[in-house]
C-alpha cells in the first residue's frame, strides 16, 4: 500500500483488476486479469523478479509479459506458468528451488527446462512442486526433511518426478530393501557386498534396481545378506550369501541371481532373517534351512541344513525367524518357538535354548507371530498384541526396557505387526502404523531419532496397507501401491543412498 505501516484490516491495493494472489515469506506476487504479475516487498534475493535487490512497497511488474497463467510465492523465491505451458523462476536459488539446474539467485524470471505441460505450480519454503498436464508430479530445491517426496535426501536443482509405478509387496532386510511390483517384477535396493540384490554383480545400488525380467513373482523376503522369493506358480528361489545353507538348493555357494530352492512348487510363504529361513507349504506343513548353530531349524540338531527340512508333523498356518530362534503358530491356534533364549525370546518363562519346538503358554487364540533379532511379537485372534524377549530399546512397547521372557500385552488392537532388529513396527485397523524400540538411525519414522518404549504414530496417514521392520530401517507400503522407506539408509536400502531419513520417504521406481 506504499507504506511500512502494518494493517490489522484488509487494505485495497491500488484500483487495478486481479485475479490471483500468492503470499511468500516477506513478498507477495499477483496477477492481473491482463496477464501480467506484479510483486512487492522484500527483494534481498530477487524474489520480485524487476531486476534488482531493492525491496518494494507498491506493486512493481514482473518483467513486460503478458500471458501468465499462475504465479506462486515461497519462502524467498517465486515461479510462475505461462498461458503456453512453460515454467519460469525467479529469486532465492541457494537450494536449487528455481529448478533450472543452476545455484545462485536470479532476479529476473528464468526458465525450467524446455517442457510446455506445466499446468501448475507451488513453491514452499526453499523448494517447488509442480504438475504436469499428463498428471505427473515434479518437486525441486532442499530435500532435508523429505519434502520433495522423492525418496531422496539430498537437494534437488533439477526437477525429479515423484512417484512412479505400483508394487505389490516390499521387505527391510539387514541393510537392503526388496519389492515386487504390481506387473510381477522384482526389484532390489541397497548395500549387494554379498550379491543379495541379486542382479549378478556386487555393487550396491542406491536406486530399485530390476532382478533379472521375469513377471511371475509373487513376494519376497529380504534376510541380512541373501533374500527369498516366491513366484506365482509356488516356486521358491534365493539369491546371496549362502555359507550356512541359507539359500536352500543344496550347496554353500554364493548366488548373484535367484537359484530355486529345491524343486518343489507348493509353497505358499516364507520367513528369513539373518542366515536361516522357514516356509509354509499350501498343505500348512512348516519347512526350514540354513544356519542352526542355535537349534534355530527345529529339528532336534545342530547341524545346519542346505536343503528344506520339515519341522515335525504339525500344521502351521504362521511363522517367522530371528537371528538365531523362530517362532510360529500351529493351526489350533498354539504358539510355539525354539532356538536361541538368551534373551528370552522364545517366550517360554525360561532362557533355556531349545533345538525342538516348545510351546508358548497354553492359548489357543494366536493369528499370527514376527520375530525380531532378539525379541518376538505376536497378534492375537481379537487384535491383542503380545511381546517378549530382548528390551534394550524398548523393542517390546510396553513402556519400560525391562527384558521378559513369557510374553506381556501391549496397549491396543492392532491389524498386523512387524518386528526389526530392536525395532517394531505395527498397523492397526484404521490405516495408521505405529513404531516402538530402537531409533537412531530414524528407523521409527516419527521424526525424531529418539529411541521410544511405547508406541508412536508414524505421520498422521490412514492409508497404510503393510509394513515390514529390517535391522535399522523400515519400509511400507500404501493402498495406493506406492512404497514408502525411513530409517537407516548408509548403503541406499531407502532406495538413495543418502544418510538416515527419520520420516517416510516414497521409493520413486
Amino acid at each position: 500500500d506504499g507504506t511500512t505501516v502494518n494493517r490489522i484490516l484488509p487494505l485495497r491495493i491500488g484500483t487495478e483488476n486481479w485475479v490471483s494472489v500468492s503470499a511468500g515469506n516477506a513478498h507477495t506476487v499477483a496477477r492481473r486479469t491482463d496477464g501480467s504479475i506484479w510483486a512487492w516487498g522484500n527483494n534481498y534475493l530477487g524474489q520480485l523478479g524487476d531486476g534488482t535487490f531493492v525491496p518494494r512497497i507498491s506493486p512493481v511488474q514482473v518483467g513486460s509479459d503478458t500471458d501468465w497463467a499462475s504465479v506462486s510465492a515461497g519462502g524467498s523465491h517465486s515461479l510462475g506458468v505461462k498461458t503456453g505451458g512453460s515454467l519460469w523462476g525467479w529469486g532465492a536459488n541457494f537450494a536449487g528451488q528455481l529448478g533450472d539446474g543452476t545455484i545462485g539467485a536470479k532476479v529476473f524470471p528464468g526458465r525450467v527446462g524446455t517442457e510446455i505441460n506445466w499446468v501448475s505450480v507451488a513453491t514452499g519454503g526453499n523448494y517447488t512442486v509442480a504438475a504436469m498436464t499428463n498428471g505427473t508430479l515434479w518437486a525441486w530445491g532442499t530435500n532435508n526433511s523429505g519434502q520433495l517426496g522423492v525418496g531422496l535426501h539430498g537437494r534437488k536443482i533439477l526437477p525429479v518426478r515423484v512417484g512412479t509405478g505400483t508394487w505389490l509387496s516390499v521387505s527391510a532386510g539387514a541393510n537392503f530393501s526388496a519389492g515386487v511390483k504390481t506387473a510381477g517384477t522384482l526389484w532390489t535396493w541397497g548395500r549387494n557386498s554379498d550379491s543379495q540384490l541379486g542382479i549378478g554383480t556386487y555393487a550396491s545400488k542406491s536406486s530399485p534396481v530390476q532382478v533379472g525380467s521375469d513377471s511371475d513373482w509373487a513376494s519376497v523376503t529380504a534376510g541380512t545378506h541373501h533374500a527369498v522369493a516366491r513366484k506365482t506358480n509356488g516356486e521358491l528361489w534365493a539369491w546371496g550369501a549362502g555359507g550356512n545353507g541359507e539359500l536352500g538348493y543344496g550347496g554353500t555357494d554364493y548366488y548373484d541371481t535367484p537359484v530355486q530352492v529345491g524343486s518343489d512348487s507348493d509353497w505358499a510363504s516364507v520367513s528369513t532373517k539373518v542366515n536361516h529361513s522357514v516356509a509354509l507349504k499350501t498343505n500348512r506343513s512348516l519347512w526350514a534351512w540354513g544356519g542352526n548353530a542355535a537349534g534355530q531349524i527345529g529339528d532336534n540338531t545342530v547341524v545346519n541344513r542346505l536343503s528344506p527340512v520339515r519341522v515335525g508333523t504339525d500344521n502351521w498356518i504362521s511363522a517367522s525367524v530371528g537371528e538365531s530362534h523362530t517362532v510360529a503358530v500351529r493351526a489350533d491356534g498354539s504358539l510355539w518357538a525354539w532356538g536361541n533364549n538368551s534373551s528370552g525370546q522364545l517366550g517360554t518363562g525360561n532362557n533355556d535354548n531349545s533345538s525342538l519346538p516348545v510351546r508358548v503358554g497354553t492359548d489357543t487364540d494366536w493369528a499370527s507371530v514376527s520375530a525380531g533379532n532378539f525379541h518376538s511379537v505376536a497378534r492375537k485372534t481379537n487384535g491383542e498384541l503380545w511381546a517378549w524377549g530382548n528390551n534394550v530399546a524398548g523393542q517390546l512397547g510396553d513402556g519400560t526396557n525391562d527384558f521378559s521372557n513369557s510374553p506381556v500385552q501391549l496397549d491396543g488392537i492392532w491389524d498386523n505387526v512387524s518386528a526389526g532388529g530392536y525395532h517394531t513396527l505395527a498397523r492397526k485397523a484404521d490405516g495408521t502404523i505405529w513404531a516402538w524400540g530402537d531409533n537412531p538411525e530414524g528407523q521409527l519414522g516419527n521424526n525424531t531419532v529418539v529411541n521410544s518404549s511405547s508406541p508412536v504414530q508414524v505421520g498422521t496417514d490412514t492409508n497404510w496397507v503393510s509394513v515390514s521392520a529390517g535391522w535399522d530401517h523400515t519400509a511400507a507400503r500404501k493402498t495406493d501401491g506406492s512404497i514408502w522407506a525411513w530409517g537407516n539408509n548408509a548403503t541406499g536400502q531407502l532406495g538413495d543412498g543418502t544418510g538416515f531419513i527419520d520420516s517416510p520417504q516414497q521409493v520413486n521406481y
